[in-house]
């Protein structure tokens, strides 16, 4: 029968000593055994700094938390802390290829991370009750780029896709989505694609305006307005048309139903429209 030798440096003096007490003085351990002659062998010689300093052996610890990870033949059977690997047969995984996957449980909830064994794609989910679907978490900019847009070191915002779009979403009728352009942090120009204007029914409301600040920051004007309703554009001020004399005139071709101003139209005429051959003054006659 196998016996424990204990050495302490000091061995505590009260009488109701405990367990604890006794370790805390621990100097070193030996074990020893009896052979069938009766001879009495040392198994085993340890010193304290064993159990409280050093580093444990693989052997002394779970297989989930050892140097090297567990293999496992179903993410779903990863339910305990540790460090585990999937192989291409391993079910439910985000796809069938080789994973390092991390395991952490708090109570019944399960967080599990997963990583590419080559690459730097990682996917996550989680247990509460049922597992979650896979999420894949970007951490590269390669990867960051390819799917939001990005402002680069001359803060310009890139938006690439097949069509790509800015979307600002209003949360409810009476709110504004709207672009600013601003001077040292103070308004200049506000784009409001979608005003605060009621949607009160029959797609009244939420049209769209161009407002102009002063150089304090504060509203100015609007110089015009887009019906959501009818697609009718309101010029709130009067509408400064591009001037020509007849000699510089553009080709009216070019220009079919265009409108400009002419400077030194016949007998004062200045108001002329492109009939996509000539351009024309309001009575029909052709500009001269």
């Amino acid at each position: 029968m196998g016996r424990f030798s204990l050495t302490t440096g000091q061995v505590p003096s009260a009488a109701d000593a405990s367990i604890g007490d006794l370790l805390a003085n621990l100097t070193d351990f030996k074990i020893f055994g009896r052979l069938p002659g009766g001879a009495v062998v040392l198994l085993a010689s340890r010193s304290a700094s064993d159990l409280s300093s050093g580093t444990l052996a693989d052997a002394r610890m779970a297989a989930r938390v050892r140097s090297d990870s567990l293999p496992v033949a179903d993410a779903d059977a990863a339910a305990e802390n540790g460090w585990y690997r999937c192989d291409p047969a391993s079910l439910n995984t985000p796809y069938a290829n080789y994973w390092i996957l991390e395991v952490q449980r708090y109570d019944t909830t399960i967080h599990q991370e997963i990583t590419h064994h080559q690459l730097a794609i990682k996917y996550r989910r989680a247990k509460l009750g049922t597992w979650t679907t896979w999420e894949q978490v970007l951490g590269g900019l390669a990867e960051l780029d390819a799917r939001y847009a990005r402002i680069n070191g001359t803060q310009n915002l890139f938006v690439t896709a097949t069509y790509a779009a800015l979307v600002l979403s209003k949360t409810a009728s009476g709110q504004a989505s709207r672009v600013v352009g601003s001077t040292a942090g103070l308004t200049r120009w506000e784009l409001a694609l979608g005003d605060g204007s009621a949607e009160s029914g029959s797609d009244a409301g939420s049209n769209c305006s161009l407002n102009a600040y002063t150089d304090t920051g504060a509203y100015k004007m609007t110089p015009w307005t887009v019906s959501r309703a009818t697609g009718v554009m309101a010029f709130n001020l009067p509408v400064k048309l591009p001037s020509y004399t007849v000699a510089t005139l553009p080709s009216a071709s070019a220009f079919a139903q265009g409108i400009v101003y002419v400077s030194n139209g016949t007998a004062s005429k200045r108001l002329a429209i492109s009939d996509g051959a000539n351009w024309r003054f309001a009575d029909g006659a052709i500009v001269s």
